[in-house]
């Protein structure tokens, strides 16, 4: 006859925890398996946030996760209760699904990693993750910069006084000149935004660009990125954010913000143990 299995789930790891209280609204944490309270399995003065899942029988975490519906309520659950931490505590995220047999598997992975972990820790201390995604009306952004290139006055001039054959070739050199001086504005718009927002961050980073179908704005996406903040900066860092929409905005620009998060661009730390690792 089979029973149920126990498995000890780690969802990061924090520092100077040992007078941490741990408040998570109670209840079922994973949404698909039976699950005990949020705890803290301290190492030297680090510490795993864990929880116990109690498996149905006969069954494992990894079967559980070939289900999409199941893996997504996980995965969900997972980043629930790192962002309920990170609006309190400093917590190094870990990569989903590190599971463990018992208690002292962790605590020995902790012991393993110790000093990259503290290190790693020690980076992120104080500070919160927020993303920053940058959309651009192609159209609107092009017509403002064809108004800049003055070569283009010149030519429109010369096709009025040209055969068809010529001026179609004087309007093909107005399109690559426009496509041309796009690009690099484009680019130079971008680097000067991210030089405002990265003078407010600890760290930035790029994110992968998103396709219409993930992100849902109505323009395309042109930059991805994410930036440590200290606690603390946060007003300022969106006001520079603020400055930026009242600069680019006439260009066709707009900008949005997402989170506070835990470092999950600044972190890609992992204990051993997960479903993946096999």
């Amino acid at each position: 006859m089979s029973s149920a299995t126990s498995i000890v789930y780690v969802y990061g790891v924090l520092t100077n925890c040992s007078d941490l209280v741990l408040d998570f609204p109670p209840g079922d944490l994973a949404g698909i398996v039976e699950s005990g309270p949020l705890r803290i399995l301290p190492f030297g003065d680090i510490g795993a946030l864990v929880c116990d899942f109690i498996l149905p029988d006969g069954s494992d975490l990894k079967t559980i996760l070939e289900d999409s519906r199941s893996a997504e309520r996980m995965i969900l659950n997972h980043h629930l209760v790192l962002a309920d931490m990170v609006s309190r505590y400093t917590i190094l995220p870990l990569r989903f699904g590190a599971v463990f047999a018992e208690d002292a598997g962790v605590i020995a992975a902790l012991g393993g990693r110790y000093s990259t972990l503290q290190k790693e820790l020690d980076r992120i201390d104080g500070a919160i993750e927020w993303g920053v995604k940058s959309f651009c009306n192609r159209k609107m952004f092009s017509e403002c910069v064809a108004e800049t290139v003055s070569e283009i006055s010149v030519l429109e001039k010369e096709i009025a006084d040209q055969g068809e054959g010529k001026a179609f070739f004087l309007r093909r050199r107005i399109q690559r000149l426009i496509l041309d001086e796009v690009e690099k504005t484009l680019e130079q718009c971008l680097v000067g935004a991210q030089d405002q927002l990265k003078s407010r961050a600890i760290e930035e980073t790029l994110v992968k660009l998103q396709p219409p179908t993930v992100h849902g704005h109505k323009h395309e996406m042109v930059s991805n990125r994410s930036y440590l903040i200290a606690r603390g900066a946060e007003d300022a860092f969106m006001q520079s954010l603020d400055d930026l929409r009242v600069v680019y905005a006439p260009f066709g620009f707009d900008y949005q913000i997402n989170g506070p998060w835990p470092a999950y661009s600044f972190s890609d730390q992992q204990l051993g143990g997960g479903v993946n690792d096999k």
